[in-house]
This record gives structure tokens, sequence and C-alpha cells, in this order.
């Protein structure tokens, strides 16, 4: 039985649907990533899971329980979410102490060794931090808090491409050293393509895809050609017009004799990013941004 199972579960705020009849389970001690478009349900989703928010239908277990308000999932399981807040006379140190004190697995060595590197001064009031700042010191604290399950919810906000490179590697390191279940929001995939064991995506509220991220890099190729070379093509997962009776279409990966003859018939056969892939399955807009201008 997984830590994290979803069956059915749905979550209305009065007319809108957030999330609606989502069914799956998130592996333990895997490092898992929640992908998908904003507004896509994914902040909801965590909220649910961490007991911030009780679910409208269906069942939601963490450890086997139902999380809402729940004190031993709350005991195991940390959040990291950009609304964390502190005592208001508080200095980093104080924060770090006051984890220390209430969390049994917390690494304070590897807290202040991280707010170093990542030039935190642990005097300072985190009230007084930029944002890419507070990320950061909510980020270490995700490192270091050790819960058996970690969410981090869009953790890289307001980081600069360095800040988020290192914390990328300080949290593979981390989950090295000590297998856990994280799950990791983000729309950042493309960052994330060498981190990430599972992929969860979903769009609208509904499960999109489900699967390995090995599996994810091979899912689909992209294939470019005329209107009447494509025809007949099974499996198609996008369709966009490039003119001059061009085309290009994302289709589910048939098979490498299969690719072979689309090759020899003509066609353009590239493989389609992992990043790009999300988005073509959620893609909402009609026609492309070409047909704008």
């Amino acid at each position: 039985m997984s830590d994290i199972q979803l069956k059915n579960v749905t979550k209305r705020y009065r007319q809108k649907t957030a999330i609606s009849s989502l069914t799956l389970d998130i592996p333990d001690k895997s490092m898992t990533g929640l992908v998908g478009p904003n507004g896509a349900g994914k902040t909801t989703l965590l909220n649910m899971i961490a007991g911030f928010e009780k679910t409208t239908d269906g069942e939601l277990t963490v450890f086997g329980e139902e999380p809402f308000d729940h004190l031993n999932v709350a005991a195991n399981l940390f959040y990291v979410h950009d609304g964390m807040m502190y005592p208001q006379d508080f200095r980093i140190a104080d924060v770090f102490r006051a984890f220390q004190t209430n969390y049994p697995h917390w690494d304070q060595a590897l807290a202040e060794q991280l707010a170093q590197h990542f030039g935190l001064d642990i005097r300072q009031m985190p009230r007084y931090l930029s944002k890419g700042q507070a990320s950061t010191l909510n980020a270490v604290i995700g490192l270091a808090v050790h819960t058996p399950v970690t969410l981090f919810d869009e953790p890289t906000t307001g980081m600069d491409y360095g800040v988020r490179r290192d914390f990328y590697r300080a949290l593979l390191k981390s989950y090295l050293a000590t297998p856990r279940t994280i799950v990791l929001s983000s729309h950042l995939l493309n960052e994330l393509e060498d981190l990430l064991e599972h992929v969860v995506l979903i769009n609208r509220g509904e499960l999109v895809l489900q699967t390995e991220m090995d599996d994810l890099k091979h899912y689909a190729v992209g294939v470019s050609g005329t209107e009447e070379q494509l025809n007949g093509l099974e499996n198609v997962l996008y369709q966009e017009s490039l003119g001059f009776n061009q085309h290009f279409w994302v289709i589910e990966h048939p098979g490498e004799s299969d690719l072979n003859r689309l090759r020899e018939q003509g066609l353009s056969v590239a493989p389609v990013a992992p990043a790009d892939l999300c988005v073509y399955l959620t893609q909402t807009g009609k026609g492309d941004i070409d047909d704008v201008f």
C-alpha cells in the first residue's frame, strides 16, 4: 500500500471543480514530479494531501489515514509552499531551532550548511527576505526536515538559475542519502528531467498521464510533412500547422521499425522532449500562436 493514495477524489469550490475524480498512487520512497499548466489543480491536490483542505468526494489516504487535520500525518509529512509563515520576531536561527525541537529527524548541521551556501544569514529575520531568499529558506527547511513524506509546491519561485540548479543538486543528494517520498510540483519540467523518477501530469483537475520519467522520454515522437503524408497516422496526440502545407504532428512512439518506414516515406521524425510533450498533452488554446498574427 502506497503512503499516498487517491481514489476518485474530487474537490469543488462552490461552482468550480478544481480536482475531478482523480485516482492515483504516489510510489513510496520515490522522487515524483507533479506537473501541469497554471490552474491545473496542483496546489489544490497538494493542499489536500498535506491535510490543509478536505476532499469534497472520494477517498484520500496518507499513511492509511484521512490526512485532513490528522496529527500523525502532520508529524510525518512536511509541505513546502508559498504561504509558509514564521513568528514576526524570529530570526532564521530561531526557525531552525523550532524545527529541531518539533521534528525528530531534523538535520541542524545540514540546515546551517545550506543556509551558508545559499547566502542566508541565520541572524536575519525571515520577514525581511526577498521573494527568492524566502523560497530558498523554505527549500532549505524542506531538505533538512527529513520527514517520511515531503511535498514541494513550486519551491524555486523567485530563485535565479544558479540557486535553482544548486537546490536540485542538493535535493537529489539529500534524497539519495535519506530515501523518502518526495513530491515536487513544478512547471519547469525541463530542469527536472534528470531528477525525477516518476511524473504525474494533470490538467483542469484531471489525470492526463502517470508514468516513469524514462518512459516519458520515449513516449512520443514528432513527425513533420505534408498533410497528405501525415494522413493515416495513428495515436495522434497533437497537431500544428507550420504553413506552406507543412504540418507537425506528435504521435505515440510507434517502434523503431515503423519509424524507419516513416523516414523512408520522406517524413521528418524527431524525439519530443518531456517538457514539450506535457505542453502538447495539455494544450487548451485553439490553433497556434501564428494564428494570432
